[in-house]
C-alpha cells in the first residue's frame, strides 16, 4: 500500500513538472502569477482606506454595462483616432496611448474618478498600457475592459459616433 501511495505521489509530481516545463517552453504559455498592479477586487473599490493607492482591475461586460447604464464611470477608448472615428462605446473619450504619452491629451476628470479603459479586445493591451501610465500620473480607480470593441460588437451592441450612412 505504501509503495502504491509513493508511486501515485511521484507520478503526480512528474505530471506537474512536465506541465510546468511545457508551459514555460511555449511562447504563449500561461502566466502562473497575476500581472503586477492588477488586483482581484470589487470593481469600484479603492485599494486603501485613504484612497491614495492605485487600483487597477479587469472588468467583464456585465460591469461595463452596469457602469454605462448608471453613469458610474468615465470611459476611455485607447484606440487610434481613426478607429475611434469608426465607433466607440457609450460616451467614451478617445485617448490614444501615443497622444497621452506625448502629453497632447488630458483626461478631464478628477484622479479619483472610476475610469474604464478599453481598446480592440482580444490580444490588444493598449488600454492596459495606458492605464499603467495614468496610474503613474495619479489616477487611482482604473478598470480594463479586455473584451473591448470586439466583444461589444459580437454582442450586437450599437457603437456611438456611427452615422447611418457609414
Amino acid at each position: 500500500m505504501k509503495q502504491l501511495f509513493t508511486q501515485i505521489v511521484l507520478m503526480g509530481l512528474l505530471a506537474v513538472a512536465l506541465g510546468l516545463s511545457f508551459n514555460t517552453a511555449r511562447t504563449e504559455g500561461l502566466s502562473l502569477l497575476p500581472p503586477p498592479a492588477i488586483e482581484a477586487q470589487a470593481a469600484g473599490a479603492d485599494t486603501s482606506s485613504a484612497g491614495q493607492q492605485t487600483s487597477l482591475a479587469l472588468v467583464e461586460f456585465a460591469e461595463v454595462d452596469y457602469f454605462l447604464r448608471n453613469q458610474e464611470a468615465f470611459f476611455i477608448d485607447a484606440r487610434s483616432a481613426d478607429k475611434y472615428a469608426s465607433g466607440y462605446i457609450g460616451e467614451a473619450m478617445n485617448v490614444p496611448l501615443e497622444d497621452y504619452e506625448a502629453g497632447s491629451v488630458r483626461v478631464p476628470v478628477p484622479k479619483s474618478t472610476l475610469i474604464v479603459l478599453y481598446c480592440d479586445g482580444g490580444d490588444c493591451d493598449t488600454s492596459e498600457q495606458l492605464a499603467r501610465l495614468m496610474a503613474k500620473d495619479g489616477y487611482r480607480r482604473l478598470r480594463i475592459y479586455k473584451g473591448g470593441i470586439e466583444e461589444w460588437e459580437q454582442l450586437g451592441l450599437p457603437l456611438s459616433g456611427v452615422t447611418d450612412g457609414e
